[in-house]
């Protein structure tokens, strides 16, 4: 895949597929902003790629201040945004409804869907200027079958499918 010349914003890039995703995205020519809460894993997910083509930032995806910060940084490569991968996620204790922490729940809606909703209303008017972007929501399989004893989970991955088809829809003619 060609992608020099390319802005990607990688959440939870910090390990993992994440992590994966960032390496191949600069060995395929971009500049990719690496993003993360902890910024100990980011320097070392960042360590053996080309500096000139990397920058990290250590944010909380569901906070509108700290997607604000990564776009800022992103931005500092001065070529525009032109992919975002949503990768950040969380899972949660297993626990039925009546089980499960109020605050568990919140917690893990805010991660795995209001971060990407966030990142998406931050990066796609970017996108538009740029002449047009892609957009990566990484779900899960429990977004579709529900596993037992996951509600927080399978409602936020199942609510990430449903997003990405209404952004689909609603700005696909500009990518």
């Amino acid at each position: 895949m060609n992608l020099e010349g390319k802005v990607a914003i990688v959440t939870g890039g910090g390990t993992g597929i994440g992590r994966a995703i960032a390496r191949r995205f600069v060995s395929d020519g971009a500049r990719v902003c690496i993003i993360g809460r902890r910024p100990e894993l980011l320097e070392e997910a960042a360590g053996s790629l080309p500096t000139e083509r990397v920058k990290t930032c250590a944010a909380d995806v569901s906070d509108w201040a700290g997607v604000g910060r990564i776009v800022q940084t992103a931005l500092e490569f001065g070529c525009g945004l032109h992919v975002l991968v949503n990768n950040a996620g969380m899972e949660q204790p297993l626990a039925g409804v009546v089980d499960l922490d109020p605050g568990v729940w919140d917690r893990v809606i805010e991660v795995n869907l209001s971060g990407p909703f966030l990142l998406m209303k931050a990066v796609i008017p970017h996108m538009i200027e740029a002449g047009g972007g892609s957009i990566v929501n990484i779900s899960s399989l429990a977004g579709i079958v529900n596993p037992p004893l996951m509600p927080a989970y399978c409602a936020s991955k199942g609510g990430l499918i449903s997003l990405s088809k209404q952004v689909a829809v609603d700005y696909g003619a500009y990518s």
